[in-house]
């Protein structure tokens, strides 16, 4: 028997629905909800959450995309994450990756074929749990570090490293790349409307923002990427590679888009941010020798970036 799942499946076309649910309870799942419109999803997951939604991508009225990109933002307001797969006759690389960028986990070609199906869907309810795991023991952190004082290495609000933890990190990436080589960058990530925020809907709004975009940071970035908060609304991120030419500016971009893809739920209602950025990459032919060094050349790439407008982002290398 396979583990517990909660399920929903969505497709305008019955004939579709039937023949997915009845492939999933002979496989042995039998916690299934089936939709036939986006909208009819969203009202079951606010009666009760899901852990992976199989979605067709064309659908009339709201499609696969914008109901995931629905899905992400009530996961957010829930702290649930349900993995996504979408079924699609779509081709092409570029369809694809876009639909990664939106927020989707997985996807089938149609049509569907019964054990492939099975497959992607033990994987998706896989990666649930994992999220999730993680969502009850960052919450569970929070809770614990409210009623002590703030641990040496990590930033009490947003549960990630600190600015101090950062500093440490850079001095040993920094002496990694001189004596193995590859390259670093160190970007550091602003939210441009934070002081708005604070002053128009208070201190709690801003809070919830930077909890928010901490955890979309996280989601994105691999396990050896390091993520700290660095101060006010900023964050620092390092990232390292085995590559002296490795294209950061697209990581980078790519994260900015990420961050400003979603309106952030707070208890003002929903908060449109965007951020930009400013990063410094070096390698072990252009060497930093200093933390500090490296820190300050990534914040003069930000207060440069900064009078271009929102969502700029700047890369200088040394």
């Amino acid at each position: 028997m396979p583990e517990a799942l909660s399920i929903i499946i969505v497709d305008d076309m019955h004939f579709s629905r039937a023949v997915i649910e009845q492939a999933l309870k002979q496989a042995g799942y039998d916690d299934i909800r089936v939709a036939s419109s986006g909208d009819e999803v969203l009202e079951m997951l606010d009666e009760r959450v899901a852990d992976v939604l199989l979605a067709d991508w064309i659908m009339p009225g709201m499609s696969g995309l914008e109901l995931t990109e629905a899905v992400r933002q009530k996961g957010e307001e829930q702290d649930w994450y349900t993995s996504i797969i979408l079924f699609t006759a779509k081709e092409g690389e570029a369809a694809v990756e876009e639909a990664f960028r939106r927020g989707i986990d997985d996807f089938i070609n149609k049509p569907v074929r019964p054990y492939e199906l099975l497959a992607r869907v033990y994987s998706a309810g896989r990666i649930a749990r994992l999220h999730n795991e993680l969502l009850t023991q960052s919450m569970a952190l929070r809770t614990i570090q409210a009623h002590q004082e703030p641990l040496i290495t990590q930033d009490l609000l947003t549960g990630l490293n600190n600015r101090r933890q950062l500093r440490q990190h850079l001095q040993a990436s920094l002496r990694q790349t001189q004596t193995r080589g590859g390259s670093n960058c160190l970007s550091i990530i602003d939210i441009d409307n934070l002081a708005e925020i604070n002053d128009e809907y208070g201190h709690e709004a801003g809070d919830q923002v930077l909890i928010t975009l901490a955890n979309r940071l996280k989601r994105q970035l691999r396990p050896l990427d390091f993520i700290s908060r660095h101060k006010g609304g900023a964050f620092a991120v390092v990232l390292h590679s085995e590559n002296a030419v490795l294209s950061y500016e697209r990581i980078l971009q790519r994260l900015l888009d990420t961050l400003s893809q979603r309106a952030v739920p707070s208890p003002s209602g929903l908060l449109h941010i965007t951020c930009s950025a400013g990063a410094w990459c070096c390698t072990k032919d252009n060497h930093i020798k200093s933390a500090n060094e490296f820190e300050h050349l990534a914040l003069q790439e930000l207060e440069a970036a900064k009078p271009a407008g929102r969502k700029s982002l700047l890369v200088g290398r040394s």
